[in-house]
């Protein structure tokens, strides 16, 4: 997961300089990254709006021996959740939420049930990891 993280942040620091020889760039990162009988994933570059870079690597699953497809449909489980968290950390930032603020303030029929819910609240179930 490093690895790939580390890739992904490679490419985007490159992007703006990469030439016509991008795609062969791309896939030279992503053919080390990927076996192609292993576990796959899908790359998606896209720069100024324009797709400049859209393939598939390795298997989608491996028992049925089913390859992986740019167009492929992913879970994405739990990852929502820390842009959700940064997200509500910039409203903070931006003096546009409370923190401390009862959810009720900005959600007015919100079913409390009696509770005193805040915003902290709602954060603090975004992850393991407090942001504030």
């Amino acid at each position: 997961m490093k690895k790939l993280i580390f890739i992904l942040c490679l490419l985007t620091i490159s992007l703006p300089s990469l030439g016509k020889n991008a795609t062969k760039q791309f896939d030279e990162l992503l053919n080390e990254l990927f076996e192609p009988n292993g576990p796959g994933g899908v790359a998606l570059v896209v720069k100024e709006g324009k797709t400049i870079y859209r393939k598939a690597f390795g298997m989608a699953n491996l028992e049925l021996n089913v390859k992986m497809m740019p167009d492929n449909i992913f879970r994405i489980g739990s990852i929502s959740k820390q842009f959700t968290a940064v997200a509500i950390l910039k409203l903070v930032e931006e003096g546009k939420i409370d923190l401390d603020a009862d959810i009720t303030l900005y959600i007015k029929d919100y079913p409390t049930h009696g509770h005193s819910i805040t915003i902290k609240h709602i954060e603090s179930h975004l992850g393991d990891q407090k942001l504030y």
